[in-house]
């Protein structure tokens, strides 16, 4: 596609009216034609390529083998000037490369160089991969120990570099976007109302951070993107309260203020980032209400107004649970991941022994199974309380213990792996539950330093307990969910929102989701998830940034599936027919990793099994080389 650069008085009228990144022209090109979506087999053997035509609607698609063997397809990054696709992939090192890929044929056309891995765990939003050809780099903005950092992958010499920033990030994840010539602008939402926004850049010329500054202009209860394109940056955002609510700012980097340019009350998709940006073109795709039919509406950022909205003729296609990106020649999509850590080395069991009022931990090798058991100087127990549960893993790498007492009161102890007490908060709560609760449901938010936990049945109804450390203060919150069959199951996703499940049938059939956000202070509407198969028992975890749900079909048997909370869909990633452990929660999620305990039939064993959540692979399997608690509350994986 030409881009053709005019410079005209009225051109200039409206860049006197707006703030360029660059200089002061803007960019005039025709539409985009189509957009390309690439999937990819779970085998990783395949790779699916759709073409919908923005004009017709019209769906192609064709299916190519996989560019090279051993990667993972991460990103569209943009357009060479040959018209060939640049896509981001990681190999099997966690390395970065870039692939040049015809669109017409699917051949690959080099011979990619990788850079990486960073060994170092963070989060990030895929948006914020940014390609700079110029440089041949790679740029991401992730979190980091109480301020954002910024990846750099050198591909002209494999070179890595971290660059520390400063800002907050105490209530988000920041959300970067690269301007083409020398600055990566990120901006992150700093208060839990997400109403106050803070941009800055920094300079990969003068390799120097531009002072923070606070964005005016964006309206309160948004979440954030940032985009560069049209030679200007873009805020998205979502209203947290109607997440189908969209609009989309053009930012004035230089007096930090946002103007609305364009708005969708409903797109009929929550907080959904399939949209895409490619010279002066915002196109989005959209749900119908009325219909339930995808559409994809193209928006001119120049004249900020709609030339044109086109029905997707087939549209199975825009969700298929395989699409790893897509884009229209230039797109975004939005993902959020932990990195590939490594694989946790040690499980941690502590044991609470009313007999001799002592507390035992067993530290188990993950890899070997060797088994080290030692007393903690830590003694609750004669002060009348004992450890609850495992809740995290702190910035410095102590362990965030839950303690209860005999009146129903909550502490947060801080740990050394080798059991040295750290530090301790004093006890919140005296607030009994009414019926019973997993403890699964236990979460710990460390950003409003709260502990969440949902309890009820079929005769009480779901209530949520906030246990808020940093205000010495309790909370009951009662939920709406239809008359349920079991208990319900809870998780925090780490940000906002607490989701929670439960079976609305007596054939534990039927599954129903729905999540509070911590945020907005209101609940969601309640879906009914399909893919589950009927079960004896359901956990909600969060782990990967997603949310994954453990069943037992049987007492023994073990199943994990990825939800998608979006489409209120359930896809089964790994299942184990018989754990010789029935009904055990021995079982532990961090970073990308899945470990659970199983009992042998053959031997009589126990082994560890621990499963790569990215690939859905064993990466492990150990037999325990001594004896295992299997009914303690309190452990964890690190």
């Amino acid at each position: 596609m030409k881009m053709n650069f005019k410079l005209s008085p009225y051109l200039l009228f409206l860049v006197a009216a707006v703030c360029s990144i660059y200089s002061s022209m803007v960019v005039t090109a025709t539409p985009p034609s189509n957009l390309y979506m690439y999937s990819v087999d779970r085998l990783l053997i395949l790779v699916g390529l759709t073409k919908i035509n923005l004009e017709t609607g019209a769906v192609n698609s064709t299916t190519l083998p996989m560019f090279q063997d051993d990667i993972w397809l991460q990103r569209f990054l943009g357009v060479d000037a040959n018209d060939n696709f640049k896509l981001l992939a990681m190999n099997h090192s966690g390395g970065f490369g870039v692939l040049t890929v015809s669109p017409q044929s699917g051949e690959l056309l080099n011979t990619p160089s990788y850079a990486g891995p960073i060994s170092t765990t963070y989060e990030w939003y895929d948006t914020s991969y940014q390609y700079d050809s110029g440089r041949n780099a790679v740029y991401l903005i992730v979190t980091g120990a109480g301020a954002p950092r910024l990846l750099e992958y050198n591909l002209a010499d494999s070179s890595t570099n971290i660059v520390q920033l400063s800002m907050s990030e105490l209530y988000n994840i920041p959300s970067g976007c690269f301007d083409g010539v020398d600055n990566y602008y990120f901006m992150n939402i700093i208060d839990d109302n997400f109403s106050a926004f803070q941009l800055s850049s920094y300079s990969f010329a003068s390799q120097q951070q531009s002072n923070n500054v606070n964005v005016t202009g964006i309206s309160p209860n948004s979440d954030t993107y940032l985009y560069c394109a049209n030679k200007q940056v873009y805020v998205l955002a979502y209203n947290t309260i109607n997440p189908t609510n969209l609009t989309l700012y053009l930012l004035d980097t230089s007096q930090a203020t946002a103007t609305p340019i364009y708005s969708n009350v409903d797109t009929g998709l929550m907080n959904s980032l399939n949209l895409w940006f490619i010279d002066n073109y915002f196109v989005l795709l959209t749900l119908s209400s009325d219909t339930q039919e995808f559409y994809l509406t193209t928006v001119d950022l120049n004249i900020k107004q709609v030339v044109s909205t086109t029905l997707v003729q087939r549209a199975e296609s825009m969700m298929s649970a395989d699409t790893i990106f897509s884009f229209c020649l230039e797109g975004e999509r939005k993902s959020i991941y932990y990195v590939a850590a490594t694989p946790p080395s040690n499980l941690y069991i502590y044991t609470n022994n009313y007999s001799d009022h002592s507390i035992d931990l067993s530290t188990i090798n993950i890899a070997s199974g060797t088994v080290k058991n030692t007393t903690l100087s830590v003694n609750t127990l004669q002060n009348g309380s004992w450890f609850q549960r495992f809740l995290g893993v702190d910035t410095n790498g102590n362990f965030l213990i839950l303690v209860e007492n005999t009146s129903f009161a909550y502490s947060i102890m801080t740990v050394s792996p080798s059991g040295n007490l750290i530090s301790s908060t004093p006890y919140v709560g005296s607030v009994k539950p009414d019926f019973t609760w997993y403890l699964t449901s236990y979460q710990y938010d460390s950003n409003r330093n709260s502990v969440y936990l949902i309890e009820g049945g079929p005769e009480t109804g779901p209530q949520l307990f906030v246990y808020d450390f940093g205000h010495s203060a309790t909370k009951v919150i009662t939920l709406a969910m239809p008359e349920g069959y079991s208990i319900p199951s809870g998780c925090f996703d780490g940000q906002n929102n607490y989701y929670f499940m439960d079976v609305s049938d007596n054939d534990n059939s039927i599954f129903v989701l729905s999540y509070y956000s911590l945020a907005t202070y209101q609940q969601s509407s309640i879906v009914n998830v399909t893919g589950i198969a009927p079960n004896l028992d359901t956990y909600l975890f969060s782990a990967n940034k997603q949310i994954y749900a453990v069943t037992r079909n049987s007492p023994n048997a073990l199943s994990l599936y990825l939800i998608d909370t979006v489409q209120a869909t359930a896809t089964l990633t790994y299942s184990d027919a018989d754990t010789g452990l029935p009904f055990s929660l021995n079982l532990w999620f961090v970073d990308n990793y899945f470990v659970y305990l199983s009992l042998s039939s053959s031997d009589n064993q126990y082994y560890l099994t621990t499963i790569d959540l990215n690939s859905n692979q064993i990466v492990s399997q150990s037999q325990v080389q001594g004896q295992v608690d299997i009914h303690s509350p309190t452990s964890g994986v690190y």
